[in-house]
């Protein structure tokens, strides 16, 4: 058994989370379609059920993120600086060790790679 909300801004994964919360083991997924949302139950579910899953998905707020969502937003915030405060290339002259010479024009060479692949 399934119903459909005619609404097109959610965050599946939280509003996901939201429904199987609240109703655990009659919620069995949410999708989005252009009909809006559709939640689906694992089993018959009783009015009161599709009355809860039905106030939970108007009321669901887009913006908030899970746990899971946060700790992702904030890796890639994390990452986004240290890509903007790793500095100017490497200057592999500047050691004089022949070990560690070659040491840094091999990470120099990674990070070239890395930022190739990175830009397609």
């Amino acid at each position: 058994m399934d119903i459909t909300i005619d609404r097109k801004d959610v965050n599946l994964e939280a509003l996901d989370a939201d429904l199987r919360a609240a109703l655990p083991e009659i919620i069995s997924g949410v999708s989005l379609s252009p009909a809006g949302v559709t939640v689906h139950f694992s089993r018959r579910a009783i009015t009161p059920d599709q009355a809860t899953a039905r106030q939970i998905v108007l009321a669901h707020d887009p913006a908030r993120l899970t746990p899971a969502q946060e700790k992702a937003r904030a890796r890639a915030e994390k990452l986004k600086d240290a890509r903007r405060d790793k500095g100017s290339d490497l200057d592999a002259g500047k050691f004089s060790d022949p070990l560690l010479n070659e040491l840094a024009r091999k990470v120099a060479w990674l990070e070239q790679e890395i930022n190739a692949l990175r830009e397609g």
